[in-house]
């Protein structure tokens, strides 16, 4: 089957963690992978901004796809003015991973607040 354990999730999650708080963030597990048995069909990863006024996606993005082999295939869209959800992949299988920003004054594509 091409999805993911538990134990690979984790393994993924850790390594993606020692790259994100470089461009702004730290990484969260959820969803299936954390929460139910068995092998699952995508990976859910929630990024959520650390103490840094600025979250530098684009490099993160370049970043996990250099040393992760993580590819990033398609901003979905938002969920809300806050909220933006991206598909990626790594060697085929599928990975959703949801952005949450609290401040305001991030990467002009994925949309500022308005005051």
């Amino acid at each position: 089957m091409n999805g993911w354990t538990q134990a690979e999730a984790i393994k993924l999650c850790r390594k993606v963690e020692e790259l994100a708080p470089m461009y702004g963030c730290h990484v969260a597990l959820t969803g299936g992978c954390l929460y139910k048995d068995g092998v699952r069909k995508d990976l859910d990863l929630l990024f959520y901004p650390n103490d840094n006024d600025y979250l530098a996606i684009e490099a993160l993005f370049e970043s996990l796809e250099r040393n992760l082999e993580i590819k990033f295939i398609d901003k979905v869209r938002s969920l809300s003015v806050r909220h933006w959800l991206y598909k990626a992949e790594q060697h085929g299988r599928g990975i959703d991973c949801f952005f949450y920003y609290q401040k305001q004054g991030y990467d002009e594509d994925y949309g500022k607040e308005e005051e």
